[in-house]
């Protein structure tokens, strides 16, 4: 009978008692920010255990110590970008003081002995570096009149993904948009980033020689970035033969 309470307590406990509140559950920062998660335990005010979501590895407690003290092992204390603090109140945090690509997708969680919190999810927009055209050679793209090219334009990998733009700019400066022609496209990549593709046809006459056409991309957290090429317009030649 003794146990059968016992056992009936403390079920009835863990069923009652809270789970942890774990917050930010949703974050957007941009890469090289600082992000802080705090979990709340009230259920226990002695320790914290931290996780990260598909990472078996991924795990440490946290020890809240006489005034104000905080100790940590596992991946928390194995990696200086983390920082941590406790308080007496079941309060624990922990600061990631640098956010890099490898925290983007992560998903944070916390136990007290019992249960565990929602998961926190973070996400990190990183702006693009670079953009390229992808056939070019020195800026230069050989061509023939009425025979069609196709150009492509790509960005680095970034979040979110980029808008790209396309511009003809003519001898006498001149400036057709391309953009309305283009065919665009968006690879994801394992580690979430985001690679932007944009490609269009021409076929240049000859009055085309020397034009420029420029790509211009940017997403939302950087500042424009372009790159141009110029085109060189071979002719096609007739030949008449006279006896």
């Amino acid at each position: 009978m003794f146990w059968r309470a016992f056992l009936l307590g403390l079920v009835n406990f863990c069923l009652s008692s809270e789970n942890p509140i774990l917050s930010p559950l949703v974050s957007d920062e941009m890469e090289n920010n600082t992000l802080e998660l705090t979990c709340y335990a009230p259920q226990n005010t002695i320790f914290s255990k931290w996780g990260i979501v598909n990472d078996e590895n991924k795990f440490s407690y946290m020890f809240s110590g006489p005034n104000g003290t905080c100790t940590t092992d596992g991946f928390l204390a194995e990696d200086r970008n983390y920082e941590i603090s406790c308080y007496s109140n079941g309060t624990f945090k922990v600061k990631i003081k640098r956010l890099t690509v490898r925290h983007h997708g992560q998903g944070w969680y916390c136990f007290d002995e019992f249960n565990m919190s929602s998961i926190a999810n973070i996400n990190v927009k990183v702006p693009i570096k670079y953009v390229k055209i992808g056939n070019s050679s020195d800026n230069i793209i050989e061509t023939v009149e009425h025979v069609e090219t196709t150009l492509t334009c790509e960005t680095s990998e970034g979040r979110p993904a980029a808008d790209i733009t396309w511009t003809k700019v003519s001898k006498t400066e001149m400036r057709t948009d391309l953009t309305h022609n283009a065919k665009y496209k968006v690879t994801k990549l394992r580690n979430g980033m985001l690679l932007a593709q944009s490609s269009i046809d021409l076929k240049p006459l000859r009055g085309d020689n020397d034009t420029r056409i420029i790509c211009e991309s940017a997403n939302e957290v950087s500042n424009i970035i372009k790159t141009e090429v110029t085109l060189h317009v071979q002719c096609k030649c007739k030949y008449v033969l006279s006896s």
